[in-house]
């Protein structure tokens, strides 16, 4: 089940998640803390921290039948948390990534947004489902047949992104088909090129927050 929190979410077959990673460190994200450099704080299920270096990281990503949760930096005081999922029960195949999106400003948000929405655009054989829920009051909801193929009732939430013979069926709006990109349909997602990379917190908080960035248009 997705969080209850604001997340974005990537559900991909057979992509690399060196990819993800890599884009993330070269939007400005770290792997550590300053005082421990070279290292991936690889979370268990309580949120403990296990530094781990990158290259047993990588290997933990691709290879493990369990989810892998770590954290990366913005700052010394700001940091981002990332969870891969194998779906099925062996290390390739389906997976789910989920980036928590509840605490981070403005800027932050639209970082990482972009990043995942990159990850669509660029590989979209690969991509089964993306869905950004900006709220953090939304009800937890199981993306996994929308990923499958399956029938399912779309709720609402900001964006998602199917592909384009899945058998979902959105509470509100349409799809627009082969956005964005041939092979996929989205509801959500910003058709015109505008300011690129899109504004996505502008886009789906625009009420909760008044500054030039996040305001209403």
């Amino acid at each position: 089940m997705s969080a209850s929190d604001a997340y974005v979410e990537w559900w991909e077959d057979g992509a690399d998640p060196e990819v993800l990673v890599d884009r993330l460190l070269a939007a400005g994200l770290r792997t550590s803390l300053t005082t421990r450099p070279g290292l991936v704080n690889v979370l268990d299920d309580e949120g403990n921290r296990t530094p781990t270096s990158v290259k047993e990281f990588l290997e933990l990503l691709r290879s493990s039948r369990r989810p892998v949760a770590y954290q990366l930096w913005f700052s010394d005081s700001e940091d981002l948390v990332v969870e891969r999922v194998p779906i099925d029960a062996h290390g390739a195949g389906l997976h789910r990534t989920t980036a928590y999106l509840d605490a981070l400003p403005p800027v932050q948000f639209d970082v990482v947004v972009n990043v995942m929405a990159s990850m669509v655009t660029e590989l979209p054989d690969s991509t089964r489902a993306f869905v950004l829920d900006a709220s953090n009051d939304t009800a937890a909801f199981d993306w996994l047949p929308l990923a499958r193929g399956g029938r399912v009732d779309v709720p609402r939430v900001d964006v998602v992104v199917a592909r384009a013979e899945a058998d979902a069926v959105t509470l509100d709006g349409s799809w627009v088909q082969d956005v964005p990109a041939a092979g996929l349909r989205s509801r959500g997602w910003p058709l015109e090129p505008e300011p690129h990379p899109p504004n996505w917190y502008r886009r789906t908080r625009r009420a909760a927050d008044t500054s030039p960035y996040g305001g209403p248009e």
